[in-house]
């Protein structure tokens, strides 16, 4: 059995799965100064090419947080001040997002494997759910990020995210959606400090991601 992981944090379908993705190596980096980083079909081709397999048995993917702006929420909401709401154009802008560019995203994705690969099999793995604390609760993190903006995020994002991936791939011959990320990761969220799955504070950042 022969594995190899080609993910890189931050690509999205088009940059980084099927198109060269650019990797600043510092915040003020400029795109033209930037590496980029070749694209992971190809990684996954010249691999299976140079070993010499004709086939590739079984592709797990996991994408598209990263196409409709899953950092800018992050950083706009649970790091600088401001509540996320429903009711609020941002999180309409999403759910639009997610159900215009989600579905698209994963047909590009399908007709590129069926162009490129012999393929037994691609499993598509659902979003964890990083919201919530070690009670099941949705996380309460004080002033501008009270427990409502949590249970917002879970429904304009990550339960509309992974209810429209599932959608879309459970029509894809081949395709299968793996659930019980959401289930298995609920009680290890960002404000649990005891047992954590997601959050790494600054220190850890630059030791472990540079």
């Amino acid at each position: 059995i022969w594995c190899m992981n080609f993910a890189c944090s931050g690509a999205d379908t088009d940059e980084g799965i099927l198109e060269p993705q650019l990797m600043h190596s510092w915040p003020l980096e400029s795109d033209v100064a930037a590496p980029r980083v070749q694209p992971q079909v190809d990684q996954v081709e010249a691999r299976l090419r140079t070993r010499g397999y004709e086939q590739l048995n079984i592709a797990m993917i996991s994408g598209g947080g990263n196409d409709v702006g899953f950092g800018d929420v992050v950083v706009g909401y649970l790091i600088l001040p401001g509540e996320f709401r429903l009711s609020d154009t941002a999180a309409q802008n999403l759910i639009s997002d997610i159900d215009a560019l989600v579905p698209v995203a994963y047909r590009n994705l399908k007709d590129e494997f069926d162009r490129r690969f012999d393929y037994d099999r691609v499993l598509v793995s659902e979003y964890p759910d990083p919201l919530r604390g070690k009670n099941g609760d949705f996380c309460d993190m004080g002033f501008g990020n009270p427990p409502s903006e949590f249970s917002a995020l879970k429904d304009a994002f990550l339960q509309r995210l992974n209810d429209t991936i599932r959608t879309t791939v459970d029509g894809f011959p081949d395709w299968r959606y793996v659930g019980g990320t959401m289930a298995a990761s609920r009680r290890h969220g960002i404000c649990n400090e005891e047992r954590r799955y997601f959050n790494r504070d600054l220190v850890e950042s630059f030791a472990v991601q540079g």
